[in-house]
Order: structure tokens, then C-alpha cells, then sequence
């Protein structure tokens, strides 16, 4: 009886030691083609939200000031958008919390500062609630889209972008992911400027290396 126990459970080792070697070599060989395919999708999904651009780049200098600011916590990344070599704006990689997760989403601005395109890249919000922020309903309202630069508020909290239905708080997660890449923008735009006027100002003759003003 003994044997027989003992044969039994070595036959069940056995086989839970073939499947779980199975399930992991099943995994080494789809796991690169999954990151592929998002990666893939990653890259279509920013073309969307600035069709001009001819090519993506990253920028070092502009990430670590994101980085480096507590406004920005939600910003995980940025790419800049380029059409013969000229930058014609920005996208933004934003997750912020929502209802029961992550919202992961790009924001697209253009070189005017203004909000291009909102692309909800991935989200676990509650079914048939939260998740309905993806819909064209409320990602694709005038009120998103025709603000300007001017920061984006749900009407309950005195703007005029309609939440979602019972989801306020999936609702206030978006809005807050794109006030955050709107700012970073506007940041980034008023260091620009305010650098050009300082050196508008202090030009430096290349013979005499005199500042000139």
C-alpha cells in the first residue's frame, strides 16, 4: 500500500514537473512576441496622436524635467514629434489612478500647445462604468478638444467636460492625466521662450566676444 502511494505521488510530481516546464517554455516564446506586438501597437498609437509627425524621437534634457518635478508624477514618458526635422510637438505616455486601476493613456499636443489627440492606451476600470472612457462619447468631446491650453475640469468641478456616468472618479483620472501633459508643455514652451529672449538680448559678437544688447 505503501508502493503504491509513493508511486503515485512520484507519478504526480512528474507530471506537474512536465507541465510546468511546458508552460514555461510556452511563455519564453510568446512572452518576445507579445512585447513586440505592443510595442508595435505603441508606435502606431503615437502616430495617431500627431499624424504629422514623420518620426518620433526621445528627448534626455525634457524627460529628466519631467522627472525632476512632482507636478508631473504621472507623466512616465514623452517622445517629440518631428516633420523635416523641425519639432512640431509632443506626445506624452501619462498613467494616472482611477477607479480600480492604471490609466494608461498618450496625449498628443501640437507645436501650437494645443491638445491634438487623447489615445486611452490601457485600463481596467470597471465594466460598463469607468471603462467608458474610452468611448467617443466623453475621450471625444468638443469640450476636451476645443479648450485651448486653458486646464480641463469636469463640470462638477466647475469646467465643462462631461464625466462619464457613474464614473466620475475613472473620469477625473483622464482629465487630470491631460492637465498634467498640458502643463508640461507649457513649461517646456515658456523655457524655450524665455532662453530665445535672453539670448535676443545678450548676443555676443564673435570678434570681440562683447555682449551686445
Amino acid at each position: 500500500m505503501d508502493k503504491f502511494y509513493l508511486r503515485l505521488m512520484l507519478v504526480l510530481a512528474l507530471i506537474c514537473g512536465i507541465a510546468g516546464c511546458t508552460l514555461a517554455l510556452v511563455n519564453s516564446y510568446t512572452e518576445p512576441i507579445i512585447a513586440k506586438y505592443k510595442a508595435q501597437a505603441e508606435i502606431k498609437a503615437y502616430q495617431k496622436a500627431l499624424p504629422e509627425a514623420e518620426r518620433f524621437i526621445d528627448d534626455p534634457e525634457l524627460i529628466k524635467v519631467v522627472k525632476d518635478n512632482p507636478n508631473y508624477k504621472g507623466i512616465q514618458s514623452l517622445k517629440v514629434g518631428l516633420k523635416n526635422g523641425q519639432r512640431i510637438g509632443l506626445v506624452f505616455k501619462v498613467a494616472t489612478s482611477g477607479y480600480s486601476s492604471d490609466i494608461q493613456m498618450l496625449v498628443g499636443i501640437n507645436s501650437d500647445g494645443q491638445l491634438y489627440q487623447v489615445l486611452i492606451l490601457d485600463q481596467q476600470e470597471t465594466p460598463g462604468l469607468g471603462s467608458r472612457i474610452t468611448d467617443t462619447e466623453f475621450i471625444g468631446q468638443k469640450a476636451i478638444y476645443n479648450s485651448g491650453t486653458k486646464k480641463l475640469a469636469l463640470t462638477k468641478d466647475g469646467g465643462s467636460v462631461q464625466a462619464v456616468t457613474g464614473a466620475t472618479i475613472s473620469s477625473r483620472a483622464v482629465v487630470r492625466g491631460i492637465n498634467q501633459a498640458l502643463a508640461a508643455y507649457q513649461s517646456f514652451n515658456n523655457a524655450t521662450n524665455d532662453a530665445a529672449g535672453a539670448s535676443d538680448h545678450n548676443d555676443v559678437d564673435a570678434t570681440t566676444g562683447a555682449t551686445t544688447k
